[in-house]
């Protein structure tokens, strides 16, 4: 078990923090003078986008902070999973405490995603850890391209 938690760079999720929890509380503000519909567009974009390089370069997974960590930092696929998860944990908090005060939340749409990503979430980081990291990237990539494909489409 040890092992595990060793994946995590420390250093890598200390920085993270630092220049991410103040940009996650000043992005959910400023969603009070953004669209929603801009902010879907947005995402969209931003799947393909990262998806498209992360299957091309197959230089990491995880939505934005694993490709960072891989492409800059050089970091193991299996190392920026984990301390991408590790930072994305922290900063889901203060994003979450503005948009609740902006009412942003439907909180039966969270219950019913948080019941079903948690176990699978579980299942996931057991199928990542013995998953070779080389086929791990590639099959990241295509899927978080396919995503930002359907969603672009779906609109």
């Amino acid at each position: 078990m040890y092992w595990k938690a060793r994946l995590i760079d420390w250093r890598v999720v200390r920085w993270s923090f630092a220049f991410g929890i103040p940009a996650t509380i000043i992005g959910a503000v400023a969603t009070r003078w953004i669209g929603g519909s801009i902010l879907v567009t947005i995402t969209d974009g931003i799947l393909v986008i990262v998806g498209l390089i992360s299957g091309l370069l197959a230089n990491s997974g995880g939505f934005l902070l694993a490709p960072l960590y891989v492409a800059v930092l050089r970091l193991p696929i299996k190392a920026a999973f984990a301390s991408s998860l590790a930072v994305a944990a922290v900063l889901a908090v203060p994003g979450t405490i503005v948009h609740a005060a902006l009412s942003h939340i439907d909180w039966a749409l969270v219950a019913v995603f948080a019941a079903t990503s948690v176990p699978l979430s579980f299942l996931g980081a057991r199928v990542a850890l013995r998953t070779d990291p080389a086929r791990l990237e590639r099959l990241y990539g295509a899927a978080i391209s396919l995503l930002g494909i359907v969603f672009l489409i779906a609109r």
